[in-house]
């Protein structure tokens, strides 16, 4: 059997979600938020963005991390300034937000790279 080298910084895709799916990112100034910030990684060299889509509680981003960067490096920090610049504005403008997420940047965003599971009827017996 031969050993398969695999690249190591290759396109993923990763879906970016809300705490508790709460709407918090509707706003054109948390998608500016969110967007300025992927494309200042972008501009340091340390991801190539392939593709992205933001709605109102979740985003799905297809990007790839440079060599010489790890993901959950770059992923944590982006996740914690998009977070932290997020619930700023949501608190200057949407007072409305639970105060549990204004005291804890780390609770705005939950991060999976795969789909949610897909709920379906019990299918009857054959």
């Amino acid at each position: 059997m031969q050993n398969v080298v695999y690249e190591e910084h290759f396109p993923e895709f990763i879906t970016i979600t809300c705490y508790e799916w709460l709407h918090l990112i509707g706003s054109l100034e948390a998608k500016a938020i969110i967007t300025e910030s992927l494309r200042y990684l972008t501009e340091q060299g340390k991801i190539a963005v392939h593709a992205f889509v933001i709605m109102d509680n979740h985003f799905h981003l297809i990007w790839r991390i440079r060599k010489g960067y790890r993901r959950p490096d770059v992923q944590r920090d982006f996740l914690h300034y998009t977070a932290k610049e997020i619930l700023k504005h949501l608190k200057t403008h949407q007072p409305a937000v639970p105060p549990l997420l204004v005291c804890n940047p780390r609770l705005c965003w939950f991060a999976t790279n795969k789909l949610p599971p897909v709920k379906t009827a019990p299918q009857p017996p054959i």
